[in-house]
């Protein structure tokens, strides 16, 4: 079975950090053959670690039950050039000027 962590979101939290994300598996035939696929949302624990000056998550290992086989998924690493869109310009927002708290009125 192969897989990846599409991730969402990674937490700071008084208790450690977290991943949270959507786990997808695959399970194939030696010949390449898909037999199944699965996926599940998860919250797993995670250490920071800094490795040359960048700040990187850690997952810790732990289990999947992914199409009723439990997965065994080793510590893997996220680093944050992998992850991330930029983020969106925020959008400007024109008030107008109100009067008596009816909008667009100007005594």
């Amino acid at each position: 079975m192969t897989g990846q962590l599409r991730l969402h979101k990674m937490v700071i939290a008084p208790r450690g950090a977290f991943v949270r994300g959507v786990f997808t598996g695959e399970l194939r035939e030696p010949d390449g053959t898909l037999v199944g696929a699965d996926s599940r949302r998860c919250v797993v624990p995670a250490d920071l670690t800094r490795c040359d000056g960048v700040l990187r998550a850690v997952v810790r290992p732990m289990q999947l039950d992914l199409m009723g086989i439990m997965v065994d998924v080793g510590a893997f690493i996220v680093s944050a050039d992998m992850a991330f869109p930029p983020p969106a310009r925020p959008r400007r927002i024109r008030r107008q000027a109100t009067a008596a708290g009816v909008p667009g009125q100007l005594s």
